[in-house]
């Protein structure tokens, strides 16, 4: 994802990535070196069914760490994989 982030960035994207809470934030962040790409908590007013931002940018891209939909959705992802 974070190589993801990275060249959507590089091809003049503004990146968002959602990470489930601020020690995930601090540790993203200081993975990256790029002013282009920002880490928030999904609080930030995230529409989780259109996956942005309110306020953002129309060309404003929004990735979301795997823990945060692991964490947020638990009971739905067992659910999905319920009857497989």
């Amino acid at each position: 994802m974070l190589e993801h982030a990275i060249q959507l960035a590089e091809a003049g994207k503004s990146v968002y990535i959602i990470a489930s809470n601020q020690r995930d934030v601090n540790r993203i962040q200081s993975a990256l070196d790029n002013p282009r790409i920002r880490v928030e908590t999904p609080e930030r007013t995230l529409d989780w069914q259109s996956m942005t931002l309110r306020g953002t940018h129309p060309n404003c891209v929004v990735l979301c760490d795997h823990y945060t939909i692991e964490s947020r959705f638990d009971a739905m992802i067992k659910m999905l994989h319920a009857y497989d």
